[in-house]
């Protein structure tokens, strides 16, 4: 014991020798004598005791390095390092180093990264929906007004102006919706995965963007053998269209040059896929940056994209990595584990959304839909956009029921998710129990925020969901779809 007791003696903070059945035999530096023959659990509060006892179990099995544990000292609870060494007997050389100070600014410095990156993404948000916003207003003022001022047949010029102001309206919402689409991918915690094949996923990739990356160079692939992986093969396909738009931005005007994408597999047995540019290269001081949201060089951009891919390939498992070379040009390399067996998928009933909507009926049946949204303007825009069918609108659920309780019937149901007095999930179980036929004809709506209540009611539901804001297509392609199937 002499031997160890040497050599621990020299070193900082707890120290204490336990002999095989867990007893401590001798203690120094800050270590309390009155630990001495006494167990863990008689010398800890139980909710530290059972950690502290864990820990050496595991080092006397298979050895291990230090760990963190949370003990006692003088009344003090404190932050350790500690570390065991083998001593001959079975006994254990224990070495505790505090830490508290050092664990604590580790929180304070991750605190503030985050405030910063909140504070970071805000700025971005409010730059990138300001812009679009300003012109939607100014625009709409602009058509009000011009309207307001017409006494008689307004010519064709006031015509052409007002037309010209509503579509650049227009084109400022729908600017500001993918904006926010693309925000929603971030939202997406524990995405819907399957078996996927990526070979498949690229090749669609590559059609649908390989026109814009022609314009600017030479498409070329190279899609060798890869395993299945488990994805969302929408969300994977999001993420090669915006590589290889990143990609064929790359290159200056006038200027030509060469992108490619490989696929194939790492030594390990996983997915790798690569693509690559030969233009002008990312600058080692932006490097650190790129996957940040709202990160752009581009005039114009929005900076989501490359924050899309590498969120989406994180939450599949998978790696993003970048190699770039001023005017040599740029790798974005992906990783992502092979797949082993399908996943169960709970299929979002949201494909109604996704579905066809050209193949909709002529001329379609007039339903009478109830609308219950505590917005009053989406119940009003929703009475102009259906304006074909029969809407009443109610701005709480409990007056939407007493209109089912006094005999009104209805075809379809929208009801918004998320609503103040009674949420669409509590309507939705009082139509359950009280006009069960009804469910099956709910649409529900929302504008992408969810408690986690919410989004495992929807992952649970049959029922479709329509995004704010509306596609006029979408709404009128599922509100016949439901009305049609009950």
């Amino acid at each position: 014991m002499k031997d160890a007791r040497e050599f621990l003696e020299r070193l900082p903070g707890l120290l204490a020798i336990q002999d095989a059945a867990g007893r401590y035999v001798w203690t120094g530096g800050d270590t309390p004598d009155e630990w001495l023959g006494k167990l863990d659990n008689e010398v800890q509060p139980a909710h530290l005791a059972l950690p502290i006892a864990t820990h050496r179990a595991e080092f006397l099995e298979a050895g291990a390095g230090p760990v963190t544990e949370l003990r006692e000292v003088g009344g003090t609870q404190t932050r350790y390092r500690v570390q065991r060494f083998a001593l001959d007997g079975g006994r254990v050389g224990l070495q505790a180093t505090d830490i508290t100070e050092e664990t604590e600014g580790h929180a304070r410095r991750a605190v503030a990264d985050r405030l910063a990156s909140v504070a970071a993404i805000s700025a971005g948000i409010a730059h990138e929906i300001n812009n679009p916003l300003s012109w939607i207003l100014g625009n709409l003022d602009f058509a009000v007004r011009e309207v307001e001022q017409w006494r008689s047949a307004p010519s064709q010029d006031s015509i052409r102006d007002l037309r010209d102001s509503v579509i650049e309206a227009l084109d400022g919402a729908n600017r500001m919706r993918r904006i926010i689409r693309e925000l929603r991918t971030f939202s997406h915690r524990d995405p819907a995965t399957d078996l996927v094949d990526l070979r498949r996923v690229v090749t669609s990739a590559v059609q649908v963007a390989g026109r814009d990356v022609r314009r600017s160079a030479e498409l070329a692939t190279d899609l060798g053998r890869a395993p299945m992986i488990r994805a969302d093969a929408a969300l994977m396909g999001q993420v090669v269209v915006n590589l290889l738009a990143n990609a064929a931005d790359a290159f200056a005007e006038g200027q030509r040059g060469t992108v490619k994408i490989t696929l194939g597999t790492t030594p390990s047995g996983d997915a790798v896929m690569e693509v690559t540019d030969d233009g002008c290269g990312i600058p080692d001081t932006e490097l650190e940056s790129i996957f940040y949201p709202f990160f752009t060089t581009k005039a114009g951009g929005a900076g989501l994209g490359l924050a899309i891919c590498q969120h989406v390939v994180f939450s599949f498992g998978g790696a993003i990595t970048v190699k770039s070379q001023q005017g040599r040009g740029t790798t974005f390399r992906i990783e992502l584990p092979a797949g082993r067996k399908p996943t169960e998928v709970n299929p979002r009933i949201t494909s109604f959304a996704r579905a066809d909507t050209s193949a909709a009926v002529p001329q379609p049946p007039m339903l009478n839909v109830l609308v219950i949204d505590d917005e009053p303007f989406i119940g009003s825009l929703l009475q102009r956009m259906l304006d074909e069918h029969q809407v009443a609108v109610f701005q709480t659920g409990t007056e939407a029921l007493a209109e089912l309780r006094a005999g009104a019937e209805f075809d379809v149901v929208l009801c918004d998710l998320m609503m103040q007095e009674m949420s669409g999930m509590e309507v939705y179980a009082a139509l359950r129990a009280e006009f069960p036929a009804m469910v099956r004809r709910v649409v529900f709506m929302t504008g992408g925020a969810y408690t986690p209540d919410a989004q495992a009611f929807l992952d649970g539901a049959a029922n479709p969901c329509i995004p704010k804001p509306f596609d006029i297509r979408v709404l009128r392609s599922t509100i016949q779809s439901v009305a049609a199937a009950s």
